[in-house]
């Protein structure tokens, strides 16, 4: 049995032995007759008995006294605990504005990766028209060479092809590392905002 079952069987042991006495008092009933017949028997039980009412009388003062304080406490706590609301709030505005602090580093990381971006859509433009130059000119090149109607020489087409290859190899690198640069600063904004 853990310690929380002990205690709940204590208290309801008490309960039931609370209970036991007071219906055995009960069943005891002292009437005004008993008492008369005890001080006729000892008269020194009248002072006893007189001592026992200033008690009963004391305590129930002292009794009163806890319920006193007990509102007291209360209302004291109370208080304490609206300051304590009304700090906490104090204190979640203030952490509000402290975290605000990393928002200019954060817009300027938000700022570069907008620019990166649109520098990879224009790269992604540029792109798609040098891959389209490309399949025209090897188009053209194909047709030259089916029919009899010499646009250009072979080593021409094949030099501007290769121009154009570069260029392509050149913008996939480019456009490879600007998106590592992306993914870069996109991590840090999620760091940041752990």
């Amino acid at each position: 049995m853990n310690k929380q079952t002990i205690g709940k069987n204590i208290f309801w042991g008490a309960i039931f032995l609370l209970f036991a006495f007071m219906n055995f008092s009960c069943a005891l009933k002292i009437t005004e007759e008993d008492i008369k017949k005890v001080e006729n028997f000892d008269p020194q039980f009248k002072t006893l008995l007189s001592q026992k009412r200033n008690i009963a009388e004391k305590v129930m003062v002292l009794e009163h006294k806890i319920t006193l304080e007990k509102l007291e406490t209360d209302k004291q706590i109370e208080v304490i605990r609206g300051q304590f609301r009304d700090k906490k709030k104090e204190i979640e505005k203030e952490i509000i504005e402290v975290r605000k602090g990393l928002d200019p580093g954060m817009n300027g990381i938000k700022d570069k990766i907008k620019e990166l971006n649109q520098s990879l859509s224009s790269l992604m433009k540029r792109l798609s028209t040098i891959e389209n130059m490309l399949k025209n000119t090897k188009n053209l090149m194909r047709k030259s060479q089916e029919t009899s109607i010499v646009l250009k020489d072979k080593t021409d087409w094949e030099r501007e092809i290769s121009v154009l290859e570069k260029e392509k190899e050149e913008i996939n690198t480019k456009i490879q590392g600007i998106r590592e640069e992306i993914a870069l600063y996109e991590l840090e904004l999620r760091i940041l905002r752990q």
